[in-house]
């Protein structure tokens, strides 16, 4: 039996699979620069792509939480089936994400209490104070 693994963990401004499971990804990102704190991102898409035994199932964990008080800000469980490639493409539409803390945080996927993949992201807080006079090259 083939352990299960994470090929691909994103936050991307846009994300879709096509009815062949095609998937398209649009606006990958790992920072999120927010004017204010605490607030909230309207809106992103969790995506991973998954590799294991083809025609399995399993059951999955994931969390994002912020690595200062190690919060869970959020978890879902999910029950997924490989194809018969041995593959999985998942997207989660997160709208209106709940950002208290700046610095990393940190995207887990789990099987059985075990991290088979993870990815970090940070959030930046700009204060919403932008230099009106900054000269940009031509």
């Amino acid at each position: 039996m083939a352990e299960l693994k994470t090929e691909i963990i994103a936050l991307a401004d846009y994300a879709s699979l096509s009815k062949e499971n095609k998937l398209s990804i649009a606006g990958i990102f790992d920072r999120i620069f927010i004017t204010k704190l605490p607030g909230k991102w309207s809106k992103m898409f969790l995506v991973l792509v998954l590799k294991g035994d083809k025609e399995s199932s399993h059951k999955l964990n994931f969390s994002i939480y912020s690595e200062i008080g190690k919060e869970k800000i959020l978890e879902k469980d999910i029950d997924i089936r490989l194809g018969d490639n041995g593959k999985a493409n998942l997207i989660s539409e997160l709208i209106d994400f709940p950002l208290k803390w700046t610095g990393e945080h940190r995207i887990s996927v789990k099987e059985n209490k075990n991290e088979i993949g993870y990815c970090l992201f940070s959030v930046v807080e700009t204060g919403g104070d932008f230099k009106k006079d900054t000269e940009y090259p031509n």
